[in-house]
């Protein structure tokens, strides 16, 4: 017969038991939701980065459109540029004060399209390269070397190291010979 409040062994056994299991459950479910922060911490972490990657991707995007803006602008206003370098080759020697005013309007233009990246090409003398300049043909030289730019017909520009518009030029050759003298090599 068994005392009032004791319990027994296996009654002692069995509460252990459930107990264990409770414990055991408690942390199964503990462990899952610490699974469950953690994926929940790396998607918040990947949205963060794919969010700042859009930014830097938006803003990238917007410089490309003001630089592209500005080139279509620039580009415009190369053939006014033309003009000037023009006007200002056949007033060879006239330098009255109309001149001198045309002549600081230009060179404020010019400071202006320099600090937005515009650089005119550096030409005659310079070895012909197709990324930068457009050759129009070819002219005797004597003074440059040939395969080097002898004359400039329109000038190039750059914007921010890329070509808005190539420079276009005459390449130099070396004057050929003769006929007559060449028929006598030939003999």
């Amino acid at each position: 017969h068994k005392e009032k409040g004791k319990t027994s062994k296996k009654e002692l056994l069995d509460l252990i038991q459930h107990k264990n299991e409770l414990l055991q459950k408690m942390e199964d479910e503990i462990k899952q939701l610490g699974n469950d922060l953690k994926n929940k911490e790396d998607r918040l972490l990947r949205l963060a980065a794919e969010f700042e990657n859009f930014r830097k991707r938006n803003k990238r995007e917007w410089e490309l459109q003001k630089q592209q803006a500005n080139a279509d602008l620039i580009r415009e206003l190369l053939g006014v540029l033309d003009d000037f370098h023009r006007a200002f080759e056949n007033r060879v020697g006239e330098d009255d004060h109309f001149t001198s005013g045309v002549r600081l309007i230009f060179s404020r233009l010019m400071d202006i399209l320099s600090k937005y990246g515009v650089e005119e090409i550096d030409a005659v003398g310079k070895r012909f390269d197709p990324r930068f300049h457009e050759a129009f043909g070819e002219i005797d030289s004597e003074e440059i070397d040939e395969g080097n730019i002898a004359q400039v017909i329109q000038r190039g520009y750059l914007l921010n190291g890329q070509v808005l518009r190539p420079a276009r030029v005459l390449i130099a050759r070396k004057r050929k010979e003769p006929e007559e003298h060449a028929e006598d090599m030939g003999k």
